[in-house]
């Protein structure tokens, strides 16, 4: 095992998603020896463009592996590539990104290379000569400090952890490109099919109402859309669970693995403040928390906290909107 950083890049659709360079901030805290010590690895097709593109704005070495790009969707398949290509010479941390599709990818390369495997990291501590992970535990009112046990370790970086950075002056980094064999895996990709967008558009509401699991129930929901019905030029969004649960569709969902939203007014009702989805409504110009548990993590990041029932408040506040009017 070397000393060595790998970085898997967010690559879809021949686009390289931004978080790919806040995993590459979070390498350099890692690996001292900056973009000598990192290689950012890519799949996909084609994927010389993109690792042009990455060795010229991060200096840091590049390899590409061309594979078919509906089977660069598949973790398996992406996996297996990977472990493979690294398998010779084992880096000592991998980082992906913490979205849906990277801990799936995490969670099926960590066997291939017999790697630990560490999710949800913030943040990077240093203690006693040994790197320290600390990540977000039981909704976000605590944080766990964690260690790896193997010589190679798989991270998942929470995006919006780290703020991208550019070196300056920094010559292109080496490329590398390797096709991957064919696969001969019975199963195979028919492709992929864009989510229907929501009649609402979150990106342009000056307003969202977001429900969390806190509303109790799905009938509930007829109180959130009344309360956004108060305001022009609003939207209904929701956490991830209450989109899990079927109770909104997932074109209204805020957080990492859903939409990233930055309205002037952002009316969180029920959310607990799981990590994931602060970071979809952190440009949030004020933030108004609706919620029965006063410890709650989501009342760290709002300008205004109301400790009450949604089923008392929300129709008092539509009473004293209506009246006023």
């Amino acid at each position: 095992m070397s000393e060595h950083t790998i970085v898997i890049a967010e690559y879809h659709q021949g686009e390289i998603k931004p978080v790919t360079m806040e995993l590459i901030t979070a390498a350099r805290e890692l690996n001292k020896s900056g973009p000598a010590g990192i290689t950012i690895c890519l799949a996909g097709s084609p994927v010389k463009p993109a690792a042009e593109q990455l060795a010229e704005k991060t200096g840091c070495a590049v390899l590409g592996l061309e594979m078919e790009a509906s089977l660069s969707y598949m973790e398996a398949h992406c996996a297996a590539a990977v472990a493979a290509a690294l398998e010779k010479d084992p880096p000592k941390y991998i980082l992906i990104a913490h979205t849906v599709r990277g801990v799936a990818l995490a969670g099926a390369l960590a066997p291939g290379l017999n790697a630990a495997c560490i999710t949800g990291v913030e943040t990077v501590v240093s203690a006693n000569g040994a790197d320290r992970f600390v990540r977000s535990i039981h909704g976000g009112k605590f944080t766990a400090t964690l260690t790896a046990d193997r010589p190679s370790t798989i991270l998942t970086i929470q995006p919006g952890s780290y703020q991208p950075v550019r070196p300056p002056g920094k010559p292109p980094g080496r490329i590398a490109i390797k096709p991957v064999p064919a696969s001969k895996d019975r199963i195979k990709s028919l492709g992929r099919k864009s989510a229907v967008s929501g009649a609402t558009d979150l990106a342009g509401a000056r307003i969202i109402v977001a429900a969390g699991r806190g509303i109790g129930r799905p009938e509930n929901l007829d109180w959130i859309h009344r309360l956004a019905a108060c305001f022009p030029n609003s939207a209904v969004a929701g956490s991830r669970i209450v989109c899990d649960l079927g109770w909104l569709g997932y074109s209204r969902q805020v957080g990492v693995s859903g939409n990233t939203v930055a309205p002037e007014l952002y009316l969180a009702c029920g959310i607990s403040g799981a990590f994931q989805h602060l970071v979809g409504m952190r440009g949030s110009k004020i933030v108004v928390a609706v919620n029965t548990d006063p410890k709650a993590a989501i009342f760290r990041e709002a300008d205004v906290c109301i400790v009450e029932d949604l089923n008392t408040f929300i129709p008092a506040f539509i009473h004293a909107f209506e009246t006023s009017r």
